[in-house]
């Protein structure tokens, strides 16, 4: 209670705020991207908010803002073991806080030390009534904690080689080199954020195979090789490792659409898909769904075979990629029987409606195509969806067998478009 303003800084309070809000939007976006490799302002911010907790502590000689930080450190200890338990889907709540004792107790110990010799009066049995720097002190000894714990994460070493770390607006990308030492199994893996972005192996015989989201039993996969004899044109919205380029043929054209820059240059320099690709291809950097609008403007239409949605970061989505006015471009973008894969893998959303929605409202026919077999251990489950309007392609016999009939779309469910989608209504 001591720290709040009195009525007449009221305005002055909110405008620190306000500012505070802005500097912190600035430096993560603009500011960090040009200093990190990766994400440390977090550690950073909790550094310097520990140091400012002890200088307020000291200044107002705030009991409470001591007792607060204690309180809040102990509802850690106990509330971090569940945490784990509830995303890692482990053993549960107590094989989780007897990990947490007995790999960190020496860490909980000497915390719990520290704080009860610095808030609570031994002779009396009770917590100190007045505030004395020996309060202050505990506040200053988790500062040197903090700043302990970020150094030592700050230099630890990844335990794969990171052949490169590069962060920009868009987050931050790594590439690792695992099992360099083994010809069979040596491979490099894009990782943007936590969300792995596509693999290839390093043995020539191997650097072919298309892995991860995208192999011949995928949806994208069935896709592709199921389209007419002949020339295709293939168009990719999201590039990642250029994995989907191994589908290309001589005589294809491969179009691929992609936002980040970064991207790009380590498919290039990091990853071979785009130079083994037998198919003329171009990369067009910037927003797909702007660059498709602006080719349609200069008469360019591209005329696809088959368009794949793959743009979505780890369980992000980019909401203007899956509106009513987005697939007005995309249908002009394809062909009149061509075909729109939208890879809708979400641990939280359930994109199926939305593509129903957007299927259901242009009069195109769809299907959902699970792939959980997983025969390799580079092979990643997914759920893909293919929207055409042709529906003799989604009888073919391989597309059949392994597609889902899909529900009647609901009356509820909403159309999204660029003035209204909501994330809400289809959370798992």
């Amino acid at each position: 209670y001591r720290l709040k303003p009195p009525p007449v800084r009221l305005t002055s309070y909110f405008l620190f705020i306000s500012a505070g809000g802005a500097l912190g939007g600035f430096l993560v976006a603009i500011v960090a991207p040009a200093i990190f490799s990766d994400y440390r302002e977090l550690q950073l911010g909790l550094w310097l908010l520990t140091y400012l907790a002890g200088v307020l502590a000291f200044r107002h000689r705030s009991r409470e803002l001591v007792l607060g930080a204690g309180v809040g450190l102990l509802l850690l200890a106990v509330a971090l073991p569940w945490l784990r338990t509830q995303l890692d889907d482990s053993e549960g709540f107590v094989a989780e806080l007897t990990w947490l004792f007995k790999d960190r107790a020496l860490y909980v110990t000497a915390g719990v030390l520290v704080l009860i010799g610095c808030v609570f009066d031994l002779r009396r049995r009770t917590i100190l009534a007045e505030f004395t720097p020996r309060m202050g002190g505990f506040i200053m000894a988790l500062c040197v904690a903090v700043g302990a714990v970020f150094v030592v994460h700050w230099n630890a070493r990844d335990s794969v080689k990171v052949l490169s770390a590069t962060r920009n607006f868009y987050g931050t990308l790594k590439v690792f080199d695992y099992y360099p030492n083994d010809e069979e199994d040596h491979y490099h893996l894009l990782l943007h954020g936590a969300t792995t972005h596509g693999i290839q192996f390093v043995k020539p015989e191997k650097s072919v195979l298309a892995t991860t989201y995208y192999s011949e039993s995928s949806g994208v996969g069935l896709a592709i090789n199921h389209l007419p004899e002949g020339p295709r044109r293939l168009g990719l919205v999201g590039l990642g490792t250029g994995t989907l380029a191994v589908y290309g043929r001589k005589d294809d054209y491969l179009r691929i659409y992609e936002i980040n820059p970064a991207v790009e240059e380590l498919a290039r320099s990091q990853f071979k898909y785009l130079e083994y690709c037998q198919a003329k291809l171009d990369v067009v950097m910037g927003d797909a769904r702007l660059m498709m609008e602006r080719e349609l403007a200069a008469k360019q239409d591209q005329k696809f075979d088959l368009l794949a949605l793959d743009a979505f970061s780890s369980d992000a989505i980019p909401v203007h990629l899956l509106t009513k006015e987005a697939f007005e471009i995309y249908l002009r973008q394809i062909k009149p029987d061509g075909v729109i894969a939208i890879h809708i893998s979400n641990r939280y959303l359930n994109l199926q409606p939305v593509v129903e929605k957007l299927a259901a409202n242009f009069g195109l026919h769809v299907v959902s195509v699970p792939d959980d077999n997983e025969p390799e251990w580079w092979i990643y489950a997914t759920t893909w969806m293919l929207v055409t309007r042709n529906k003799a392609f989604l009888e073919n016999d391989r597309i059949r067998d392994k597609a889902e009939t899909t529900e009647a779309v609901s009356q509820n469910s909403p159309l999204w478009t660029d003035d209204f989608a909501s994330l809400y209504s289809i959370m798992k």
